[in-house]
């Protein structure tokens, strides 16, 4: 999430514009990520720079790492993600500025840094997936990708079977249906959102690969007989106040 900022010029513009930073953060920054395979800037709402380089493995971005805050001495070059910048760090002197040949050097460390990270995870990930079973597989592919637009055929690819045969084993082992299977997955992660964290719920819909709020509010209605906001409020107040 937009966790890693812990300077003090983040906490300080954060503490007023808490929902843009993270509409920035969670809805820009992550869902381009993948756009920039080799890294960039990013400017963000109070004008300072970060750099970013994503962490890609079999096709999919993992995560990220980043480098700042900083400011440009001057011009910033190309800035890969730009938010208006209309927030202020308070009274805090501004950041350290940095020079063309210093946004580039960031850049060109992070890059090895996140070269390395990519081969260490290609390396886990290939001896995982040489002694797991289908099942096992089955549940590896639902954890790391219940959160994206899958279907079917993208599960089929991944095991290497025709449709008529994961169908087949989803009945065996589960008894369900590959679109029941990701929308249970979706609405476990969606509830320990909601009791773990204050992220907004249009957030949380976003983040556990539905389409839009609307459909989420739905689809968790249905389920668990009450909307995701009135569900916190009831878990919030519950008297065991353990998650589900």
């Amino acid at each position: 999430y937009f966790l890693h900022d812990r300077n003090p010029w983040c906490r300080a513009v954060k503490g007023v514009h808490r929902d843009r930073c993270a509409a920035f953060d969670l809805t820009r920054v992550q869902g381009e990520l993948a756009s920039h395979p080799k890294g960039g800037w990013k400017s963000c709402r109070a004008g300072f720079l970060e750099a970013f380089h994503p962490i890609t493995v079999t096709g999919r971005v993992e995560g990220a790492i980043f480098a700042g805050v900083f400011r440009s001495q001057g011009s910033s070059g190309t800035v890969a993600l730009v938010e208006d910048p209309r927030a202020k760090a308070g009274a805090l002197s501004p950041p350290d500025p940095l020079s063309s040949q210093e946004m580039e050097e960031h850049l060109l460390l992070l890059g090895f840094l996140g070269a390395g990270i990519e081969s260490i995870c290609l390396r886990q990930f290939a001896r995982s997936r040489a002694h797991a079973g289908r099942r096992e597989q089955i549940e590896g592919y639902l954890a790391d990708h219940f959160d994206k637009a899958i279907a079917l055929p993208d599960l089929c690819s991944w095991l290497g079977l025709n449709p008529s045969r994961t169908s087949e084993l989803l009945r065996a082992y589960y008894g369900k249906t590959f679109p029941d299977l990701v929308n249970e997955r979706r609405l476990a992660q969606a509830r320990r959102l909601l009791v773990e964290t204050a992220l907004p719920v249009h957030f949380i819909a976003s983040q556990c690969g539905y389409e839009n709020a609307e459909y989420f509010f739905r689809v968790f209605k249905k389920a668990m007989g009450a909307t995701p906001l009135s569900w916190r409020k009831k878990r919030a107040k519950g008297p065991d106040g353990e998650p589900l």
